[in-house]
């Protein structure tokens, strides 16, 4: 492989996935919104729109330009344009992409921002026509979508807040998978890989989503959120929930502040009350290792009987350590369940992804019914998750506050 051909394979690779994080980024940007009318919140979906769609573009220019016969710097110094608008229409004069009305007019809006308005706050002649940004974004939206946005000063409906959401989303997703699917054409009939695509990165969620918005990752949050209000029983997540007593928030705020989990700019009220309760406690050390396994680490749970299944001894059960697991004891007097205490092991080493023995046993090449004992499964399991030879256990009697 050539200079040429590692510039446009990984370099512009790169350079794909970079254009997808920021469209990516500009569209949670303005999900995040709650209104249309602070400065701040505008640029922020402009500005990343126009770089994810002026990167992207100038990928195709590389790949339907560039030859060996090239100049290279001459070629490289027409690039140097924040253009998008003519970027476009320099594409189209060798590839037809079937752009749409609504698709060319938001270009034509990135544009006119990136070239008149990007630094209307550093220019004092400008002062008088503060609202050209925000009259920019609107103008596209109400040309283009028919929505009429509210001019009030610092609220819009939540309808059409919905609404604009969803229609900026639609027209940049279209034309970004037009583009996306140029470059995936170019580099196809050059026998390069430039548009390969990270699983679950910004890129592949703009470029390969299909069916993905920002809309629907707001609705499984929330069917997310469902399932373990009606059924964290069923998980592990109830072993460290049953051992956390929650701070005393008052339930009308709580439910007040719970578009945290979904919108950045509720979190700083939500983080000033949690401060504030916190503060009143004295167990924070405590609380926090245990919130620490609220998630994927859940799963990562185990039994002690659990770890000798999975190689460890009474030796390495026993050893202390400061960051490999924690040990801890949790009262198990519940409905359902035997009188006593469990000993469970958080740790991070023996399969934290892939705790089901079915699925461990067959990567050693092995039946559930026919595991390898002793010192060598210990070994397979060393040998698997490079671990040290013990799995050096710190314990840690948490036990929870449970009204008389």
């Amino acid at each position: 492989m050539n200079q040429v051909q590692w510039w446009k394979n990984f370099d512009l690779n790169a350079e794909v996935h970079i254009a997808g994080a920021f469209l990516y980024d500009g569209l949670q940007s303005l999900n995040h919104s709650r209104t249309l009318n602070h400065d701040d919140e505008i640029f922020s979906v402009l500005y990343h729109l126009s770089v994810g769609f002026e990167r992207l573009m100038k990928v195709i220019v590389v790949l339907a330009e560039h030859g060996s016969q090239t100049d290279q710097a001459s070629f490289e110094d027409k690039l140097k344009t924040h253009n998008t608008d003519a970027l476009l229409q320099r594409i189209e004069r060798s590839k037809s992409l079937n752009v749409r009305k609504a698709e060319r007019s938001l270009v034509r809006a990135l544009t006119e921002f990136y070239g008149a308005f990007r630094y209307d706050h550093f220019r004092i002649e400008t002062i008088s026509d503060r609202g050209r940004l925000r009259l920019c974004f609107q103008g596209f939206l109400e040309k283009e979508s028919g929505i009429k946005v509210s001019k009030r000063e610092d609220f819009v409906p939540t309808d059409d807040m919905d609404a604009i959401q969803g229609h900026v989303d639609k027209v940049v997703r279209a034309l970004a998978i037009k583009l996306y699917n140029a470059v995936d054409e170019l580099a196809r009939q050059n026998n390069i890989f430039t548009y390969e695509l990270r699983s679950a990165s910004k890129a592949s969620m703009i470029f390969q989503g299909g069916e993905h918005t920002l809309q629907k990752e707001e609705i499984a949050m929330k069917e997310l959120l469902l399932f373990f209000l009606k059924r964290s029983a069923d998980t592990k997540l109830k072993v460290v929930t049953d051992n956390l007593d929650p701070l005393d928030i008052d339930p009308p705020e709580a439910v007040e502040c719970a578009d945290a989990f979904l919108k950045p700019d509720q979190r700083p009220q939500l983080v000033e009350m949690v401060n504030a309760l916190r503060d009143e406690r004295h167990d924070l050390k405590e609380r926090d290792e245990l919130l620490a396994l609220l998630g994927s680490r859940a799963n990562s749970l185990y039994t002690e009987d659990e770890m000798r299944e999975m190689g460890a001894t009474d030796e390495d059960l026993r050893k202390p350590s400061q960051r490999t697991s924690i040990r801890f004891t949790l009262d198990s007097e519940a409905p359902g369940k035997p009188s006593g205490s469990t000993s469970l092991v958080y740790s991070r080493r023996i399969f934290p992804r892939d705790p089901q023995p079915s699925r461990r046993f067959r990567r050693w090449g092995r039946s559930p019914e026919s595991p390898a004992r002793g010192s060598e499964r210990a070994s397979k399991v060393r040998r698997q998750t490079n671990s040290p030879p013990s799995l050096r256990c710190r314990r840690l009697d948490l036990r929870p506050v449970r009204e008389a």
